[in-house]
Order: C-alpha cells, then sequence, then structure tokens
C-alpha cells in the first residue's frame, strides 16, 4: 500500500521481515511516501521484545502462530508496552475453529488448500509449504487469540474478519 487510509497521519513507518525479498517489495511499495521510512531486515519477535520506543500500531501476519502459546503471549505483552495507551496491534493468522485441535486443523489445511492451491504450485512447491505447515504451525482458536490479548493487557481483543477458506482471521487488538 503507498497511502495510509484517508484521515491518517503517519510520520514514520518501522518495517521488520527475515524476508530480504519482502524488504526489498516493501522499499518499492514505499519509496514515494511522504514520512520516514525504516526496513530492517531481522526477526519482529527479537526486535518487539527489545523495542523501548512508541509505536501507535503494531502489525503482524502469518508469523506469530510459528511460536508456543507462552510465546505468543510474551510477544503480545511487548507489544501491549509499545503500543502505550492510545496505539493498535492488528494480528492476521491462521486460526483454528472453535473445538478443533492441531491435527484437526491440519487434515482439513491439506485437504482443503492442496486443492486450491494446485493451480499455482508445483507439487514440489505444495510439498515444501505442507512441511512447513506440518512442522512450524502452532494456530489458536479465535477465542483463544482474543485471550491472550486480553492477558497482554489490551482491553479490545476481537476478531474482525476471516478469509472466505475460514483459515485466516484478522485480530484487532487496543487498549
Amino acid at each position: 500500500m503507498k497511502t495510509a487510509p484517508s484521515g491518517t497521519k503517519v510520520h514514520h513507518y518501522h518495517g521488520i521481515d527475515l524476508s530480504q525479498a519482502a524488504l526489498e517489495i516493501a522499499a518499492a511499495n514505499l519509496a514515494m511516501v511522504p514520512f520516514k521510512v525504516d526496513l530492517d531486515h531481522r526477526d519482529f519477535v527479537e526486535a518487539m521484545l527489545r523495542r523501548r520506543e512508541h509505536a501507535d500500531a503494531a502489525w503482524c501476519s502469518l508469523s506469530i502462530h510459528h511460536l508456543s502459546t507462552d510465546d505468543k503471549l510474551r510477544l503480545m505483552k511487548a507489544i501491549r508496552t509499545a503500543t502505550d495507551a492510545h496505539g493498535i496491534f492488528l494480528l492476521y493468522e491462521p486460526t483454528r475453529r472453535d473445538h478443533e485441535d492441531r491435527a484437526a486443523f491440519l487434515d482439513r489445511f491439506k485437504r482443503t488448500n492442496k486443492l486450491l492451491w494446485r493451480a499455482i504450485l508445483a507439487p514440489a512447491e505444495w510439498d515444501q509449504i505442507w512441511h512447513h505447515v506440518n512442522t512450524c504451525d502452532f494456530p489458536e482458536t479465535a477465542a483463544v487469540w482474543c485471550e491472550l490479548g486480553r492477558e497482554a493487557g489490551f482491553d479490545e481483543a476481537r476478531q474482525v474478519f476471516v478469509d472466505s477458506t475460514d483459515f485466516f482471521r484478522l485480530f484487532r487488538f487496543a487498549a
């Protein structure tokens, strides 16, 4: 996105990612914005745990589900501290259905997405994705994501979007 939503005043954008390719895309997309941009090639979790600067908003997507539940909470507490009294935290992550355990989530993920993604992925690419999801993904239910937000100190913790496959959800956490 090259501009913030109408009426939003951005003074500084700080992007953090482990993917150099993602940072290069971000740099190109943000090249003409009228505010300061810093892009760091490092781990978001470590960066947020060590962050001392205030952030009006924090956004994280498709990465926190790799952490244990305790580490998710620890990170969300650090984000809550960084966003202080008026900040918000937006989180976009794969999410289990209510009463769905990890094994059922993985089964549903494989059944649904292998079929959906076969038009754009070679079999070897799907195999890489499946290996990653099967070994690294530890999604929570929507209720748990919201509870983690409240435990981290956010007064507001709610789901605001569910994608059409019912795998990915956007959550909003605010003071």
